[in-house]
């Protein structure tokens, strides 16, 4: 017997995923409608190429949501609403607009139907929202989600372990005085990428069941179910080429019969695999490569 080896090269597009309904950046797959493979044998995976279109929401349903609290002076009567940014890529002019307006409409439906602004100081990197025009009457204050949101402190200029921001009543405040009604984020905002890389996973790889050809012995299961990283640029992700010749990528192998006859899913996470990198209803491609060892009979 000969021993040679089989490269199949899978091309995945999220858009044939199984249900049409399931966001792309989850796309399931039947394995055997891809590619069909020996059970006897281990086969060795790579995604050497993945093409993910330029967009990608910094704000995403994750973490788009504040609580504010509307207070009068002197008499203190506080009305509570939610605002829900609506998802999509920001930067920190298009992000003040975003919040002001649907502040302004909460205000009218649940609060004192106040107007809100907002300004950038370029020169100390911070933002400021303040009730338009100013009204000493009436204060505002901010309230996250615990660890939810996390991104969207940063963006505003807070502190991730920071969950809510009350200003001192004034009736407190010695001498007494009427309410704040600007608030100054206390650190510089940050719109840069949240999200430095998207990971795509995959589902067939887990702890003990593959390893990766780098880690170095067999049965390592600590790299996870990683299979490509692909980073994000100024204008969303960038696209990982296809690599010439398979000798040299980082592959993980897997025990084909722990597949077979199995649905695959990829995600696209954040490097916290909890974490769904939202890129809307685009689809991405990439290339899975598949390489294993097959037995031929000699010929003489």
């Amino acid at each position: 017997m000969n021993s040679g080896y089989v490269n199949y090269q899978v091309n995945i597009n999220s858009k044939d995923r199984i249900n049409a309904s399931d966001p792309p950046n989850r796309a399931t797959f039947k394995i055997t409608d891809l590619i069909n493979l020996n059970s006897r044998k281990r086969a060795y995976i790579s995604m050497p190429y993945v093409n993910i279109p330029p967009t990608w929401y910094n704000v995403s349903s994750q973490n788009n949501s504040i609580i504010i609290n509307e207070s009068t002076w002197p008499i203190i009567a506080t009305l509570t609403y939610t605002v829900t940014i609506p998802k999509g890529n920001y930067n920190v002019s298009t992000f003040i607009t975003a919040l002001t307006t649907e502040m302004t409409a909460q205000s009218a439906l649940s609060g004192y139907a106040l107007t809100y602004g907002g300004s950038y100081n370029a020169g100390t990197g911070q933002m400021s929202i303040f009730i338009n025009p100013a009204n000493p009457t009436h204060t505002f204050t901010y309230t996250f989600s615990d660890t939810l949101n996390t991104d969207l402190k940063a963006f505003m200029g807070f502190d991730k372990s920071w969950n809510s921001f009350t200003l001192p009543f004034p009736l407190n405040q010695i001498p007494a005085q009427a309410n704040s009604y600007t608030n100054i984020s206390p650190n510089q905002v940050n719109f840069s990428s949240s999200v430095p890389a998207v990971y795509i996973r995959c589902s067939i790889f887990k702890f003990d069941s593959c390893y990766d050809s780098s880690a170095g012995s067999e049965g390592d299961g600590s790299t996870g179910n990683i299979l490509q990283i692909v980073p994000i640029d100024g204008n969303g992700f960038s696209q990982i080429v296809l690599q010439g010749g398979y000798e040299g990528l980082d592959t993980k192998r897997v025990e084909v019969s722990n597949i077979l006859n199995s649905n695959i899913t990829f995600t696209l996470t954040s490097d916290d695999p909890n974490y769904l990198v939202d890129i809307g209803n685009w689809d991405w491609q990439g290339v899975m490569m598949v390489h294993y060892s097959r037995e031929t009979k000699e010929t003489r």
